[in-house]
C-alpha cells in the first residue's frame, strides 16, 4: 500500500528554484497542513554532491546534542541522491 502524502509530494525542477518560480500552490502540496512538508528537487547542479555530503556529516553531531541544547526543536534531515 502506497501512502496518499508519497503520491502528492511535489516533484520540481531546480530551474524553476533558481529562477524564483516555484508555485504558491506548489509550496502549498508540499508544505501545507496535510503535507510530508518536503518538496522534491530534481536536476540539481553537480556541486549540491559535496554540500550534501558536508550538510550529512553534521547530522550526527546534531542529533547527539543533549535535549537542554536543543530546547523543543525537532531535527529532520534528509538528503537523497536520487
Amino acid at each position: 500500500m502506497v501512502c496518499r502524502h508519497c503520491l502528492s509530494t511535489p516533484l520540481i525542477n531546480s530551474r524553476l528554484t533558481q529562477e524564483g518560480n516555484v508555485s504558491f500552490q506548489t509550496l502549498l502540496d508540499a508544505f501545507g497542513p496535510d503535507s510530508l512538508g518536503i518538496i522534491i528537487v530534481k536536476d540539481v547542479p553537480e556541486e549540491f554532491v559535496q554540500l550534501r555530503h558536508r550538510l550529512l556529516s553534521y547530522s550526527s553531531y546534531l542529533g547527539n546534542l543533549p535535549q537542554f541544547r536543543l530546547g523543543n526543536a525537532t531535527l529532520l534531515v534528509g538528503l537523497s541522491p536520487y
